[in-house]
Parts: C-alpha cells; structure tokens; sequence
C-alpha cells in the first residue's frame, strides 16, 4: 500500500517540485527510504536516480529502464550523485521481478509519456 501511495504522489509532482519535497517509499527489504531523485529519457531508454536514506548513511542509485521490454539495467550506485557517472555498471539488462525496488521505479517512470515525463533535477550529497 506504501508503495501505491508513492506511486501517486509521484505522479502529482511537475519538474518545478523541490526535491525536500520529493515523495518517498519505505523498502519491504529494510528501514530505508527511497525517493526519486531524477527521471530522464524516452520510455525505451528512461533514465532514474535514486535516493536512498537509512541506518548506514544517503546512497544513490541509477537505472536505465525499458519499458515495452519490461527490463531494467543497473548503472551503478555511489554516495554523491555525481560519483555515479564513474560507478560500476551492469553489462545487461535483467527482467523487472515483481515486488523489487526496480518494478515500483518502472510503474512511476514508464507510466509517464515520452512527451511529458517528469525531469527532476538531480540533488548533490
């Protein structure tokens, strides 16, 4: 149900939203919170950074995501957005597995038309 509410809010925001503002998602997996940081691209190859805050410290993570394909590619995560641009990428994408971090990004990012997806813009640490 979290994640639904996420979806929703997320959905609401236009590119002017400030980021202090962004709606966030508590993870099944631990007591972290993930909110969406950027959003970038066409629904073949959408571009997302994450955020991610929890007991060890803030983390970002990108992904590229194909939507028609339903397939994710992991491009590295970092503790500065601006360190993912040298951090370490999957070679292939993978299928998005339902109930991951991964399925719930592709339900906001690729619910967005090419036209009008979302860009928010990127955050430092």
């Amino acid at each position: 149900m979290k994640k639904l509410v996420f979806l929703s809010c997320l959905l609401s925001l236009n590119a002017t939203s400030a980021l202090a503002d962004a709606p966030q998602i508590s993870s099944d997996l631990d007591d972290a919170t993930f909110s969406i940081v950027s959003m970038t691209g066409d629904s073949a190859d959408r571009t997302v950074v994450t955020k991610r805050v929890g007991v060890i410290g803030t983390s970002y993570a990108k992904r590229v995501l194909n939507c028609a394909d339903r397939t994710v590619r992991f491009l590295g995560s970092a503790n500065i957005v601006e360190d993912l641009a040298s951090a370490k990428q999957d070679r292939e994408s993978t299928p998005i597995y339902k109930g991951s971090l991964s399925e719930t990004i592709a339900e906001v990012a690729c619910e967005a038309s090419d036209n009008d997806a979302p860009v928010l813009a990127s955050q430092g640490s």
